[in-house]
């Protein structure tokens, strides 16, 4: 008879291979090849186009859907050298009504020598813009001035508004005291960008400096940043600064949720934001390896242990997608991934993907609050994969 350990790692492993096998049954589709160390999505804000970014440490590519099943060939964005942080998400995606904006962080060795403060290597927030779909893209612009902090983590988030705006947040330590929460909005669909204004400041000098920022619109045209603050020394709260006039004023920033997380460690991720039809906005962070969705100014939902949580809103509500690892104690200690997705009103999560190699999800639905909603996420194994979490609505 087999003993306990034995029993657990049979079980154990049960779970990781049944959940390999519900990934290959389900409706994930190749986006990109292989090679992608990360990947983004956005959607059209009337639904009708769906963009898929991958970031290699050499190349940016994207390629375009109609409905998120079937995509065309990729197009080289950009090609960089050097390696992308490893706090990094990777360059970022968003469509406006008649754009395509890609945000990314290019290494600037001349700035990071005409001295960032000795704060290390030093990058420049860039954007590229495409008028025609993805096909053909323009040269980049400048998201960032000389007085930008060193960028060196490369934490920023990338959203596009119901009509040609674009906002960009990101991480910056230009006071040399921490790192701080910055904003740009471009109203030219990412041709131009305006000031650079700062955000939020923490008490204690710096937020949490290893969390990226989000930023997202709903379909009226306000804007929510969520960010995860550091206040004394070790509580460390995902918040939530909004702004009802199109980002040129934003209201006092507020904690999201009624708990709190005290942790002395640095902590990576900060939180996922998205706007709906109907002017809300959801919010999904994790607190302790638990993944919550909340409103602002309502209580948490807590919805089962993993990280990195992305949210997006659907035509029945809003969507949850994190990374699940599990181990198969059989094989040694292998680990395995899962993406899993919860949708609103279901009573457990679905698997969309798995693999040892399986990375962060993005998430991304339309502004007018009928879909699609599109998941997609790299694999060393399969290249970059899009699923289709919810069908565009009517």
């Amino acid at each position: 008879m087999r003993g306990p350990r034995a029993k657990a790692a049979a079980l154990v492993s049960a779970l990781v291979f049944a959940g390999i096998a519900s990934a290959a049954g389900g409706n994930a589709k190749p986006a990109l090849p292989r090679g992608a160390r990360t990947a983004h999505v956005a959607v059209s804000p009337d639904g009708k186009s769906v963009f898929v970014l991958g970031a290699s440490d050499a190349a940016i590519q994207v390629a375009v859907s109609p409905d998120g099943k079937k995509f065309g060939a990729p197009v080289t964005v950009a090609k960089f050298e050097g390696k992308l942080a490893p706090t990094s998400k990777g360059p970022q995606i968003a469509a406006t009504c008649s754009s395509v904006v890609v945000a990314t962080v290019k290494k600037d060795p001349e700035r990071a020598e005409r001295g960032t403060g000795g704060r290390g290597e030093s990058g420049t927030l860039l954007s590229y813009t495409s008028r025609d779909g993805g096909k053909t893209w323009r040269p980049p612009v400048r998201v960032t001035g000389e007085n930008a902090g060193s960028l060196k983590r490369e934490l920023y988030g990338l959203a596009a508004g119901p009509d040609d705006e674009v906002a960009c947040v990101w991480l910056d330590d230009r006071s040399g005291s921490g790192e701080e929460v910055y904003l740009a909005v471009s109203r030219d669909g990412g041709a131009t960008w305006g000031e650079e204004k700062a955000l939020y400041r923490s008490p204690g000098g710096s937020v949490s400096d290893f969390a990226a920022p989000a930023v997202a619109w709903n379909a009226r045209g306000q804007l929510a940043v969520v960010f995860r603050n550091l206040l004394e020394e070790s509580t460390r709260d995902v918040w939530i600064v909004g702004s009802n006039d199109r980002g040129k004023t934003f209201a006092p920033p507020a904690k999201l949720g009624k708990g709190t997380f005290q942790h002395k460690g640095s902590v990576s991720d900060g939180g996922s934001v998205a706007g709906g039809a109907d002017g809300s906005f959801d919010t999904a962070w994790l607190r302790e390896g638990e993944v919550f969705l909340c409103s602002p100014g309502k209580k948490e939902q807590s919805l089962g242990h993993g990280v990195r949580p992305q949210v997006a809103q659907g035509p029945t509500g809003p969507h949850v997608v994190w990374l699940l690892s599990t181990v198969d104690m059989g094989k040694g200690g292998t680990e395995n991934n899962e993406i899993v997705a919860l949708a609103p009103g279901a009573g457990q999560p679905k698997t969309l993907g798995a693999g040892k190699t399986v990375r962060s999800p993005s998430l991304a639905s339309s502004l007018d609050g009928k879909g699609p909603v599109v998941c997609v996420w790299a694999s060393d194994d399969d290249g970059v994969l899009a699923s289709v979490v919810a069908p565009r609505g009517k």
